[in-house]
């Protein structure tokens, strides 16, 4: 199936084999274990050089990924699975903060998240068409589990 055409979610699911199916659901291609390591580290170290020395080789797996039968999934799992997790690790480090600590703390999030993280997540998925692009789920994702899951509204008013 060429990435970009629509299909009805029955017809990929009955071209995919067994194997295929159990794989993607189960995460064991060790490409896509590879590739999601590589997204989980950058949110926890949120150091990107041993990430960007790996980019053409995380790329060529995402591109792998969204050519297969299995591509048209890709934006929804990253959004679903992947960003929730990854976001979390970024809320956990304003969480337990109140006041101005808590801006202070966001702030710093914010700075790495836009200025490293972003930017490296638009890298890797640089090879993929999705219906919305990387920036927009991520930033999405950044607002709705980070921002509108800390207690910003009682700082700001």
């Amino acid at each position: 199936m060429a990435f970009g055409k629509e299909q009805p979610i029955q017809s990929v699911l009955t071209n995919l084999t067994q194997q295929d199916i159990r794989q993607w659901q189960e995460m064991k291609d060790p490409d896509w274990i590879s590739v999601l390591s590589s997204i989980t580290r950058l949110f926890q170290l949120r150091k990107m050089p041993d990430i960007v020395k790996d980019l053409p080789v995380l790329n060529e797996k995402i591109l792998k990924f969204s050519k297969s039968d299995i591509g048209p999934f890709l934006g929804d799992y990253y959004q679903d699975q992947v960003l929730k997790k990854c976001m979390i690790i970024l809320r956990e480090d304003v969480r337990e903060e109140s006041g101005d600590m808590l801006l202070k703390k966001l702030s710093g999030v914010w700075t790495q998240f836009f200025t490293s993280i972003l930017p490296t997540l638009e890298a890797i998925f640089a090879t993929v068409e999705l219906k919305i692009s990387i920036r927009s789920i991520t930033l999405l994702s950044f607002r709705d589990v980070v921002l509108l899951k800390t207690a910003i509204g009682g700082v700001l008013y």
